[in-house]
Protein backbone atom coordinates (compact mmCIF):
# COMPACT_ATOMS: atom_id res chain seq x y z
CA UNK A 1 0.00 0.00 0.00
CA UNK A 2 1.38 3.38 -1.04
CA UNK A 3 1.67 6.08 1.59
CA UNK A 4 -0.07 9.25 0.55
CA UNK A 5 0.95 12.60 1.93
CA UNK A 6 -1.83 15.15 2.44
CA UNK A 7 -1.26 18.88 2.81
CA UNK A 8 -1.56 20.18 6.35
CA UNK A 9 -3.93 23.01 5.34
CA UNK A 10 -5.50 24.85 2.42
CA UNK A 11 -2.51 27.15 1.95
CA UNK A 12 -0.13 24.23 1.57
CA UNK A 13 -2.56 22.65 -0.91
CA UNK A 14 -2.84 25.85 -2.98
CA UNK A 15 0.90 26.36 -3.03
CA UNK A 16 1.48 22.73 -4.09
CA UNK A 17 -0.77 23.21 -7.15
CA UNK A 18 1.15 26.05 -8.81
CA UNK A 19 4.55 26.62 -10.37
CA UNK A 20 5.84 29.83 -8.81
CA UNK A 21 8.17 30.41 -11.75
CA UNK A 22 5.11 31.00 -13.94
CA UNK A 23 2.85 34.08 -14.15
CA UNK A 24 0.25 34.06 -11.33
CA UNK A 25 -2.73 36.26 -10.57
CA UNK A 26 -4.27 36.07 -7.10
CA UNK A 27 -7.84 37.33 -7.51
CA UNK A 28 -9.29 38.52 -4.21
CA UNK A 29 -5.85 38.41 -2.63
CA UNK A 30 -6.90 40.29 0.51
CA UNK A 31 -4.11 40.43 3.07
CA UNK A 32 -2.01 37.81 1.24
CA UNK A 33 -1.94 35.05 3.87
CA UNK A 34 -0.68 32.52 1.31
CA UNK A 35 2.18 34.71 0.11
CA UNK A 36 3.18 35.89 3.55
CA UNK A 37 3.69 32.25 4.45
CA UNK A 38 5.58 31.11 1.34
CA UNK A 39 7.06 34.31 -0.09
CA UNK A 40 5.99 36.54 -2.95
CA UNK A 41 7.00 35.12 -6.36
CA UNK A 42 8.37 37.69 -8.83
CA UNK A 43 5.63 37.02 -11.42
CA UNK A 44 2.71 37.47 -9.00
CA UNK A 45 -0.06 40.01 -9.52
CA UNK A 46 -2.36 40.71 -6.57
CA UNK A 47 -5.92 41.91 -7.26
CA UNK A 48 -8.65 42.83 -4.80
CA UNK A 49 -11.70 45.08 -4.80
CA UNK A 50 -10.33 46.74 -1.65
CA UNK A 51 -6.99 48.51 -1.33
CA UNK A 52 -4.57 46.50 0.79
CA UNK A 53 -1.65 48.72 -0.22
CA UNK A 54 0.12 46.08 -2.33
CA UNK A 55 -2.48 45.16 -4.91
CA UNK A 56 -4.27 46.32 -8.03
CA UNK A 57 -7.74 47.51 -7.07
CA UNK A 58 -10.18 45.86 -9.47
CA UNK A 59 -13.49 44.02 -9.47
CA UNK A 60 -13.12 40.25 -9.99
CA UNK A 61 -16.26 40.30 -12.15
CA UNK A 62 -14.46 42.38 -14.81
CA UNK A 63 -10.67 42.04 -14.69
CA UNK A 64 -8.50 44.59 -16.55
CA UNK A 65 -6.21 41.98 -18.18
CA UNK A 66 -5.93 40.49 -21.64
CA UNK A 67 -7.01 36.91 -22.34
CA UNK A 68 -4.55 34.27 -21.09
CA UNK A 69 -2.23 36.86 -19.49
CA UNK A 70 -1.39 34.40 -16.68
CA UNK A 71 -0.49 30.76 -16.29
CA UNK A 72 -2.40 30.43 -12.99
CA UNK A 73 -5.34 32.24 -11.44
CA UNK A 74 -5.89 31.73 -7.73
CA UNK A 75 -9.38 32.06 -6.27
CA UNK A 76 -8.71 31.45 -2.58
CA UNK A 77 -11.90 31.98 -0.61
CA UNK A 78 -13.38 34.60 -2.90
CA UNK A 79 -16.34 32.84 -4.56
CA UNK A 80 -18.43 32.96 -1.38
CA UNK A 81 -17.87 36.75 -1.18
CA UNK A 82 -18.85 37.89 -4.66
CA UNK A 83 -22.21 38.80 -6.18
CA UNK A 84 -21.82 36.48 -9.17
CA UNK A 85 -19.39 33.56 -8.67
CA UNK A 86 -20.05 32.25 -12.19
CA UNK A 87 -18.85 35.55 -13.70
CA UNK A 88 -15.78 35.65 -11.44
CA UNK A 89 -14.92 32.08 -12.46
CA UNK A 90 -15.42 33.01 -16.13
CA UNK A 91 -13.03 35.95 -15.74
CA UNK A 92 -10.40 33.78 -14.00
CA UNK A 93 -10.66 31.27 -16.84
CA UNK A 94 -10.39 34.07 -19.41
CA UNK A 95 -7.19 35.57 -18.00
CA UNK A 96 -5.39 32.30 -17.13
CA UNK A 97 -4.57 28.81 -18.34
CA UNK A 98 -5.25 27.04 -15.01
CA UNK A 99 -7.56 28.05 -12.15
CA UNK A 100 -6.81 26.90 -8.60
CA UNK A 101 -8.98 27.76 -5.62
CA UNK A 102 -10.65 27.01 -2.33
CA UNK A 103 -13.98 27.68 -0.68
CA UNK A 104 -15.00 27.06 2.94
CA UNK A 105 -16.92 23.80 3.39
CA UNK A 106 -18.72 25.12 6.47
CA UNK A 107 -21.19 22.23 6.69
CA UNK A 108 -18.23 20.08 7.75
CA UNK A 109 -16.64 22.52 10.22
CA UNK A 110 -16.76 21.91 13.94
CA UNK A 111 -19.98 23.47 15.20
CA UNK A 112 -18.17 26.27 17.05
CA UNK A 113 -16.72 27.52 13.72
CA UNK A 114 -19.92 27.54 11.67
CA UNK A 115 -21.63 29.25 10.11
CA UNK A 116 -20.14 32.69 9.84
CA UNK A 117 -22.32 35.04 11.79
CA UNK A 118 -24.54 37.20 9.57
CA UNK A 119 -23.44 40.82 9.48
CA UNK A 120 -26.69 42.16 10.93
CA UNK A 121 -26.37 39.89 13.97
CA UNK A 122 -22.73 40.81 14.54
CA UNK A 123 -23.63 44.52 14.38
CA UNK A 124 -26.27 44.04 17.09
CA UNK A 125 -23.98 42.01 19.36
CA UNK A 126 -21.03 44.39 18.95
CA UNK A 127 -23.22 47.53 18.87
CA UNK A 128 -21.27 48.74 15.82
CA UNK A 129 -21.93 49.65 12.22
CA UNK A 130 -20.80 47.35 9.40
CA UNK A 131 -18.08 49.87 8.46
CA UNK A 132 -16.71 49.93 12.04
CA UNK A 133 -16.52 46.13 12.06
CA UNK A 134 -14.81 46.08 8.66
CA UNK A 135 -12.24 48.70 9.66
CA UNK A 136 -11.38 46.84 12.87
CA UNK A 137 -10.86 43.50 11.12
CA UNK A 138 -9.01 44.81 8.06
CA UNK A 139 -6.07 47.14 7.77
CA UNK A 140 -7.08 48.37 4.34
CA UNK A 141 -9.17 50.98 2.58
CA UNK A 142 -12.60 49.40 2.13
CA UNK A 143 -14.19 50.30 -1.21
CA UNK A 144 -16.81 47.57 -1.23
CA UNK A 145 -18.07 46.85 2.27
CA UNK A 146 -20.27 43.94 1.16
CA UNK A 147 -17.23 42.14 -0.28
CA UNK A 148 -15.79 41.24 3.11
CA UNK A 149 -18.87 39.21 4.17
CA UNK A 150 -20.12 35.90 2.76
CA UNK A 151 -22.94 36.06 0.21
CA UNK A 152 -23.36 32.27 0.11
CA UNK A 153 -22.13 28.97 1.47
CA UNK A 154 -20.86 26.16 -0.74
CA UNK A 155 -20.99 22.41 -0.34
CA UNK A 156 -19.57 19.80 -2.71
CA UNK A 157 -22.70 19.67 -4.89
CA UNK A 158 -23.16 23.43 -5.26
CA UNK A 159 -19.46 23.90 -6.05
CA UNK A 160 -19.53 21.04 -8.59
CA UNK A 161 -22.57 22.64 -10.26
CA UNK A 162 -20.71 25.95 -10.51
CA UNK A 163 -17.40 24.52 -11.73
CA UNK A 164 -18.56 21.81 -14.12
CA UNK A 165 -16.59 18.84 -15.42
CA UNK A 166 -13.27 20.53 -16.21
CA UNK A 167 -12.45 20.85 -12.48
CA UNK A 168 -11.24 18.34 -9.95
CA UNK A 169 -12.52 18.95 -6.39
CA UNK A 170 -11.12 17.54 -3.17
CA UNK A 171 -12.25 18.02 0.42
CA UNK A 172 -9.44 18.95 2.79
CA UNK A 173 -10.22 18.62 6.51
CA UNK A 174 -7.95 19.54 9.40
CA UNK A 175 -8.24 20.79 12.99
CA UNK A 176 -12.04 21.12 12.77
CA UNK A 177 -11.96 23.03 9.48
CA UNK A 178 -13.01 21.80 6.05
CA UNK A 179 -12.33 23.37 2.65
CA UNK A 180 -13.23 22.35 -0.87
CA UNK A 181 -10.16 22.72 -3.05
CA UNK A 182 -10.42 22.82 -6.83
CA UNK A 183 -8.20 22.92 -9.87
CA UNK A 184 -9.02 23.11 -13.55
CA UNK A 185 -7.53 21.13 -16.34
CA UNK A 186 -5.49 23.46 -18.55
CA UNK A 187 -7.97 25.86 -20.14
CA UNK A 188 -7.92 26.47 -23.88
Amino acid sequence: MATRSYPSDRFEWLYSQIDTKKKIIDIGSGDCLLWRRYGFPPNLVLVDINDWGNNIVADAHNLPFKDKSFDYAILAEILEHVENPKQVLKEAERVSRIVVGTVPDEENWLSLYRPFMPLWKLCIIENKTPRQIAQESNKCRIYNLKSIFHHRHFNYETLKNLLGEKYKIIRLQYEGWSFLCFKSSPLI
